[in-house]
């Protein structure tokens, strides 16, 4: 399970209604503070204009602990914790949060969300020796900058995007990605954010 703590394929939308997507994926997910929906729909149209969204994607609002958002593997299914709009978590962060798990959703590399992703059926993890080639391509250079991430921690970029990157490839990955897109633009953002694009293929 992909998620942020303190943390499929991309479908592209055309000319759908990108307010009406927020809507729809907000209608359902237990979301009702108003300046939160606010954030949350601004992710929405921001990942799904950018990127493209999955048309089976859900949000759904749980009180997840200490961990503030997450993905289920496979299943385009991301979960915000509710402790933004309960007043735990500051609603500030709710939209990088979002980023965050759409990131999750979209990487072709993480072979615990390739049963939607990677084109084969299967149930749980798939082999990384069977993710289809361009994929082994993405995780070859994601493994390469994650390394590279790891070994110079400390330095002024690495601290933008801040320590929970440190844990897995995937979680650098969706860390920099999102903090691309919230505004934090530096070597490590930009490849992420790249590639990313590189993965929705638009």
């Amino acid at each position: 399970m992909g998620g942020r703590a303190g943390g499929g394929a991309s479908g592209g939308m055309g000319s759908r209604s990108r307010g009406g997507l927020a809507n729809r994926l907000l209608s359902g997910s237990g979301v009702t503070d108003a300046e939160l929906k606010r954030s949350l729909s601004e992710a929405i149209a921001q990942f799904d204009k950018e990127f493209g969204l999955p048309e089976n994607v859900t949000i759904t609002m749980k009180d997840l602990g200490s961990q503030i958002g997450g993905s289920a593997n496979g299943l385009n299914q991301v979960k915000i914790n509710s402790g933004y709009q309960d007043g735990r978590f500051d609603k500030s962060d709710a939209k990088k949060t979002l980023l965050h798990e759409f990131t999750h959703v979209l990487d072709k590399t993480d072979t615990h969300h390739s049963a939607n992703i990677s084109g084969i059926k299967m149930k749980g993890a798939t082999p990384v020796g069977q993710l289809k080639s361009e994929y082994k391509v993405f995780d070859k250079k994601l493994t390469a900058a994650c390394k590279h991430f790891k070994a110079n921690y400390g330095s002024t970029s690495t601290k933008q995007i801040g320590r929970y990157a440190l844990k897995s490839k995937h979680e650098f990955f969706a860390e920099a990605v999102a903090s691309h897109m919230t505004g934090t633009k530096n070597n490590y953002t930009t490849f992420a954010y790249n590639l990313a694009k590189s993965m929705s293929g638009k």
